[in-house]
Order: C-alpha cells, then sequence, then structure tokens
C-alpha cells in the first residue's frame, strides 16, 4: 500500500538549515582495480548531505540507495581506485535528493598488501586508507567537486640527538684509553661502527585534496603514498626478520636518524619530485608524523599543510 504523506518534505518545527544530515557506519566489501591488480578493502562508510531550513528531514533511504547502487555497479563497471567509489557516490546523492546543495562522501577502510620483508621473505602488512569527496551544487545546477584521499603507514625512527651524544661519549672513551690515535682515526671507528641511540615506532599520513573536473580522474596512486611515508623514515618495519636481518635493519636505521620533524619534510621533499608531476600545482598537501617516544611518557607529533606549488618552488 503506498503512502501518500511525505513527511519529511513538510515544514520543519523551526526554518533552520542543517549543514549536514545522513547516515554513519556503513561498512562494505570495496574493491577497486589498477593496473590489472585487484585491491579489496574493508571500508567504513560515512555520507551526508546539507538540509535546507524549509524542509523537515532528509529521504535518509535514498541515501543508502545511493551507497549500495554504487557498490553493486561496480562489479560491471570497475573503479580504479579508491577515491572513485566517493566521487561516484557523492555525485549520486546529488542527483537523489534534489532539494540538496551539498553532498560529501568519507571512506576509511584497511588495505592489506604483500611488501618484501628480505630478498627471501614476504609478507603482508596494512595500511590505514582513507578518502573524502564534496559537491558543491549553485542556484544554475553547475557541482564543483573536490576530493581527498590519504595513506597512513608506520616506519621506524631513530633520535639524532641521542645518536649524537653516544658519539660523543664514545669518541671521549676512546681518546681515554687510546692516546696513539689521531681524532681522524677515532672519526673513522666512530663512522664504521653501529653508534646507539633511542629508536621507536612512527607513524607517517598523507593527505592530498584537490578540486576534480573529470569523474574518473585519478589524484595519486595510494601506493605510491605509502612508498613515500615508509621511505621518509629512518628505518621500515618488517614482520619477518632473521637475526642477520634485524641486525641489517637496526644498523640502517641508527645510520638514518631522523626526528619527526625530518620525517614530514623528507616525505614533502619526495613529493615534489618528478614522480608526482601530474599533481596539479594547487593540490592540496597534508603530512603529518606521531612518533611513540621509547624513552619519554609523551609522543611527538610534526604537521606540514601546504600546496603543490610551495613544495615545488622550495625544492626546485
Amino acid at each position: 500500500m503506498p503512502f501518500k504523506r511525505d513527511i519529511q518534505s513538510e515544514k520543519p518545527i523551526a526554518s533552520i538549515p542543517i549543514n549536514k544530515v545522513g547516515i554513519r557506519n556503513v561498512v562494505r566489501s570495496i574493491d577497486f582495480i589498477r593496473n590489472d591488480i585487484k585491491f579489496s578493502v574493508n571500508a567504513e562508510i560515512e555520507a551526508y548531505i546539507s538540509l535546507p531550513g524549509a524542509q523537515r528531514g532528509i529521504h535518509m533511504s535514498r541515501t543508502a540507495e545511493s551507497i549500495e547502487e554504487v557498490i553493486n555497479n561496480a562489479a560491471f563497471e570497475p573503479a580504479s581506485s579508491f577515491e572513485e567509489f566517493c566521487l561516484r557516490i557523492v555525485s549520486l546523492l546529488l542527483q537523489e535528493h534534489e532539494y540538496t546543495t551539498h553532498a560529501e562522501v568519507e571512506m576509511n577502510g584497511v588495505l592489506f598488501l604483500k611488501r618484501k620483508t628480505t630478498d627471501r621473505d614476504q609478507a603482508q602488512k596494512s595500511y590505514n586508507i582513507n578518502s573524502k569527496a564534496i559537491a558543491n551544487r549553485n542556484k544554475e545546477g553547475d557541482v564543483t567537486r573536490f576530493v581527498y584521499v590519504g595513506a597512513q603507514a608506520e616506519g621506524i625512527t631513530a633520535c639524532p640527538c641521542a645518536k649524537e651524544m653516544s658519539v660523543e661519549y664514545s669518541r671521549e672513551l676512546i681518546k681515554s684509553r687510546n692516546k696513539k690515535l689521531s681524532d681522524e682515526e677515532i672519526d673513522e671507528i666512530l663512522n664504521v661502527i653501529p653508534i646507539a641511540s633511542h629508536n621507536q615506532r612512527a607513524t607517517g599520513k598523507i593527505v592530498i585534496g584537490s578540486e576534480i573536473t573529470n569523474g574518473s580522474d585519478q589524484l595519486v596512486d595510494i601506493l605510491d603514498l605509502v612508498d613515500v611515508i615508509e621511505n621518509s623514515m629512518s628505518g621500515k618495519i618488517q614482520s619477518i626478520l632473521k637475526r642477520p636481518d634485524e641486525a641489517e635493519l637496526v644498523r640502517i636505521t641508527h645510520l638514518n636518524p631522523r626526528f619527526v620533524e625530518d620525517v614530514v619534510r623528507e616525505a614533502a621533499k619526495i613529493l615534489s619530485s618528478p614522480k608526482f608531476s601530474q599533481l596539479a600545482d594547487h593540490c592540496s598537501i597534508n603530512i603529518s608524523a606521531d612518533t611513540q617516544e621509547s624513552i619519554h611518557h609523551h609522543d611527538a607529533y610534526a604537521e606540514l599543510t601546504t600546496t603543490m606549488k610551495k613544495l615545488r618552488d622550495k625544492f626546485e
């Protein structure tokens, strides 16, 4: 039996516009295909629209149906990226909610990749990925869309300050016990032997945003962002390590000590390289790093917000 009364379209208690109304905590399995490789992500989805002051409520079922329709249609028309799902859903939300001028969708998920741990071994590693799409419709019906894509990965940092203090202590210790060695010979010794420092697990995150003019445009490959984060650290965390591999990882990490600030700046420098030339100058960039300090009760944190143009100008 059809219902004649559309309660959502009736006058509200007060004619106050609402910025965001929608649904959240929708968990679905998302598949996308890049370079003929299928990636599966368990994603948590949020979807919202704005509500005019003259309308009592949104048609909530249309929002849920939009999510399901995009996911189901992907079986016939696969998405090439995680963020493409957000763009597809946000476009459908504007279509299904003719009374709204703003829609946004956010997806967060965990991506599992097989990564080399050594020349002999490989193991799965998990990475948190996220994407957000925003669509705004003006009075003439023109739509502008923005998309944000991000990745989070872990690594190791060794403290440069603590290492330098260890170097100074070792230099004085060698001098006191062997008067025959010159300063140059002592420096040569200290340059080849591992020097102690405190190290910690670090988490890095990069989020890139831009206006999108084509629904199939891809801002950046999430896998490339993962590589940028891991390569900005002192060392890479591994799931499988035999004793020789563990010794090598510790040695490499302490040869490349970095503050949390160094991690953020190194990631920025990598992003400015020709590898990311497809990113427009106006793209927004947010890079952050968080280290779980091993000798302090607190964590250390650094964050950089900039644009691709500013990064290119700085490192050109």
